[in-house]
């Protein structure tokens, strides 16, 4: 362990450090402290994932037992990205779905200008 303060000299250690593990890591929002961070590693392939830490901490609430340690913390993160990527996934379901919709929509549009144009 050890301190990560907003600079690229911390940045590129941190980046040593990281260089093993997996790139699709998940980042809890800091505000604007943590743009020059996400950019960094942005820009070096990492997939960087921002969770609201108020949507985190109201699931970890919702848990029957009021417990906080870095476990929980931890399952609580892994947990609030799993739905936010549930909900992506739900809205392209969506978006498909509906296009789907408009493509047979102009399909039969365009049967009924060729019926029409050419009888």
């Amino acid at each position: 362990p050890f301190l990560v303060t907003n600079n690229a000299s911390v940045f590129s250690k941190l980046k040593d450090t990281l260089k093993d593990y997996n790139k699709e890591d998940v980042l809890i929002s800091t505000s604007i402290y943590g743009n020059n961070f996400i950019k960094y590693f942005y820009n070096l392939g990492f997939k960087i994932t921002i969770l609201n830490p108020i949507l985190t901490n109201r699931l970890r609430k919702a848990s029957i037992r009021n417990a906080k340690n870095d476990k929980i913390d931890s399952i609580s993160i892994a947990q609030t990205a799993l739905l936010c990527a549930y909900s992506l996934f739900k809205e392209l379901s969506r978006f498909r779905r509906n296009l789907k919709k408009s493509i047979a929509s102009l399909k039969t549009k365009l049967t009924s200008y060729i019926v029409e144009a050419f009888p």
